[in-house]
């Protein structure tokens, strides 16, 4: 005969197991979206860094403010209509080791190159200026293209 205790037990284990198979199939769905994100999102926010690394070039102090701030404007407008296109309200941080290793190279080319451009805008050396630029806008698009993959991939593999 079974007891009220086991019928509980049976009723916890599996609501517990419908959740898990809510939780699983809500990161397969989230993570076919991210695989099929816009094609201009990668190239739009590359564009957004290199202006981010150009702005020395407006000129030290209020022009690279004004120019850093567009920058940073456009970075969360785009981000904001490929949530919306997407239908999420909130796309997760990175979801693995390999998402969150290409977010801190990204950071950290980016604060160097910065950093970089800084160094060459105030020695006058406009042609590395240029450069460093071109530079991050490859390595920006590349990594945001190899992010939404590697963040996708995490999501799909359900552990």
């Amino acid at each position: 005969m079974e007891t009220e205790t086991e019928s509980a037990a049976d009723e916890g284990a599996a609501s517990a197991r419908d959740a898990l198979a809510a939780i699983a199939a809500d990161r397969q769905r989230l993570g076919r979206r991210l695989k099929s994100q816009t094609w201009w999102s990668a190239p739009a926010q590359a564009l957004a860094v290199a202006a981010v690394i150009y702005s020395p070039a407006a000129g030290i102090a209020l022009p690279m403010t004004m120019v850093l701030s567009l920058a940073t404007l456009a970075l969360v407008a785009i981000d904001y209509v490929v949530r919306r296109r997407m239908r999420m309200v909130a796309v997760p941080g990175p979801t693995g080791p390999m998402s969150l290793a290409i977010i801190v190279v990204l950071s950290a080319a980016m604060i160097g190159a910065f950093a970089l451009a800084v160094v060459f805008e105030v020695n006058e050396q406009r042609p590395w200026l240029i450069v460093t630029s071109a530079a991050g806008f490859a390595v920006a698009l590349i990594c945001s293209a190899l992010y939404d993959l590697a963040n996708a991939r995490e999501l799909l593999r359900v552990r």
